[in-house]
């Protein structure tokens, strides 16, 4: 499921459980883009590692950094959103 489709079937019923808590919707808006995006990432590991024929040592070495920035980056939004 691509970015689009995810943000169109799960906004409309979220969103309003979101706005009634007290959270901005913008700052959500933004914080759901990117773990849609790092969905789209990290779903496509392991037929990466079957279309290449790589070692899972060596697919680990290179994902690594990249993992650990797209994790860093929505907790970094949730926990030290600008004011």
């Amino acid at each position: 499921m691509d970015t689009l489709a995810m943000l169109i079937t799960t906004a409309p019923l979220i969103v309003p459980i979101v706005v009634s808590l007290g959270f901005d919707p913008l700052w959500f808006g933004v914080v759901l883009i990117v773990l849609c995006e790092m969905g789209q990432i990290t779903r496509r590991q392991p037929s990466l590692r079957f279309i290449l024929r790589i070692r899972n040592r060596m697919l680990f070495r290179w994902l690594l950094p990249r993992r650990l920035r797209a994790d860093t980056r929505p907790a970094s939004t949730t926990y030290w959103p600008s004011d």
